[in-house]
């Protein structure tokens, strides 16, 4: 049935890593790791800007059509919003590897986890927004830990 959504099913599925049958919003986080970091090396954070906001309006086009094939809350194929949740996570730079780490864990425990208020967004917004908002307050709150943790390690 997702056949019929083309690119916009490659896309939200990030070419098709949503379809892992284990986890796939952590492999879709993992892997993502690289790019998110590696724009920092660009020097320019604009750039990180530039990619996370033009990835966003595409990540919420793409789980748009695909919910509406679909027709369920988060479906788990749908690894966009992972992507993003992440690159807010690493939105500052930080300075060691075991940050970025530190980052994919705490992100990944609150995305499952859903405490408050990650849960209440989860449950109420409806939609694309709503697939793609709790995984950037997730991402808002690793954020806020990893640069804690780089503030008094390093």
């Amino acid at each position: 049935m997702l056949n019929k959504t083309g690119w916009a099913n490659a896309i939200a599925t990030c070419f098709r890593v949503g379809y892992w049958p284990y986890g796939p919003g952590t492999l879709a986080t993992i892997l993502c790791c690289p790019m998110w970091w590696g724009l920092h090396a660009v020097g320019h954070w604009g750039v990180y800007v530039g990619v996370w906001c033009f990835l966003l309006g595409l990540g919420y086009w793409a789980t748009s059509h695909v919910l509406r094939v679909l027709r369920q809350h988060d479906p788990s194929e749908i690894v966009i919003d992972e992507v993003l949740g992440l690159g807010v996570t690493l939105i500052m730079p930080v300075s060691h590897p075991l940050l970025v780490l530190l980052g994919v864990v705490l992100f990944r425990i609150l995305d499952i986890a859903k405490p408050w208020p990650i849960g209440f967004v989860d449950r109420r917004v409806p939609g694309a927004l709503g697939v793609i908002l709790d995984d950037l307050v997730a991402g808002g709150f690793a954020l806020i830990g990893v640069q804690l943790a780089q503030y008094w390690l390093y």
